[in-house]
């Protein structure tokens, strides 16, 4: 098994964990010194947060590490891309009422 983790700049608006899962992919059952090709896609809109308070997804500018693991604990190598623009996908408050309740009291 192979997994991809990635751990965003910080942010204290829209707290991360240190790293998180974003991919992962099941190998063959590999011999000693064998090896296999795993490809894993990660989309731009993997690495939002959703801001309640702005209704919107949220890209942060900076460096983002992706880690190429066998376990969350055994990080096997790592890249470092840097977010240049940050980004905000707004989308509709679906929760937030439009106009006040009146309730039936007795």
């Amino acid at each position: 098994m192979v997994q991809l983790y990635v751990s965003a700049p910080i942010n204290a608006n829209l707290p991360k964990p240190e790293k998180e899962l974003k991919a992962f992919a099941k190998t063959k059952e590999l011999q000693a010194g064998e090896d296999e090709t795993i490809t894993m896609t990660i989309a731009a809109a993997d690495l939002a947060s959703f801001d309640e308070s702005e209704s919107a997804w949220v890209t942060d500018k900076g460096d983002y590490k992706f880690l190429v693991a066998s376990s969350s604990k055994n990080i096997k190598a790592s890249l470092n891309v840097t977010i240049a623009q940050p980004s905000k996908i707004k989308v509709n408050d679906v929760l937030k009422m439009k106009d006040s309740l009146n309730l039936l009291k007795k």
